[in-house]
């Protein structure tokens, strides 16, 4: 009997926090395990993120601790594993997604991900940066100048790169 309402209490506790979100239709607040992107990426809790440049001269506009103070340390490159995703509403701007982190001081840091994303304050693992989308587009002008490749796929390379080098 014990192991049974031991087994209930586990399996009940997990489903009632693995819950998802997805951009544009986000719910009132809570935490959650999944988040789908604008972009359509799904990022779940332990997944890691990347700290890139910060996007103010002094600090990270869209990386803030529990006290809302902006992130002024720069450090590029610094893996930061999600240890949970929250919704939170605002008068002004509706719901958005933080994830959020622990940070190497010991606290937690929230990042806006959608804005963080956007003005590259942090990126995925393994996600181009803009100088990489630059060179792969000069090698597939090349291919093209020497017929390797056609028109279209050019053309489909430079739609797919043009929003990371913008």
């Amino acid at each position: 009997m014990k192991q049974i309402l031991l087994l209930l209490l586990i399996t009940t506790s997990t489903l009632c926090y693995s819950q998802a979100i997805e951009y544009g239709k986000l719910t009132p607040k809570g935490d959650f395990t999944e988040y789908r992107a604008k972009s359509g990426d799904i990022v779940k809790v332990g997944d890691t993120l990347i700290l890139g440049k910060r996007s103010l001269d002094r600090c990270y506009n869209h990386i803030i601790n529990k006290r809302s103070q902006k992130l002024a340390t720069p450090i590029l490159g610094y893996p930061m594993k999600i240890i949970k995703f929250k919704a939170y509403d605002t008068e002004k701007q509706g719901y958005k997604v933080f994830a959020i982190f622990k940070s190497w001081a010991g606290g937690q840091l929230m990042i806006d991900y959608e804005s963080a994303i956007k003005v590259r304050e942090v990126k995925k693992p393994g996600a181009m940066t803009r100088s990489e989308a630059i060179y792969k587009l000069r090698k597939a002008k090349e291919l093209l100048n020497a017929g390797k490749i056609t028109q279209d796929r050019y053309d489909d390379l430079l739609k797919e790169l043009n929003p990371i080098i913008d």
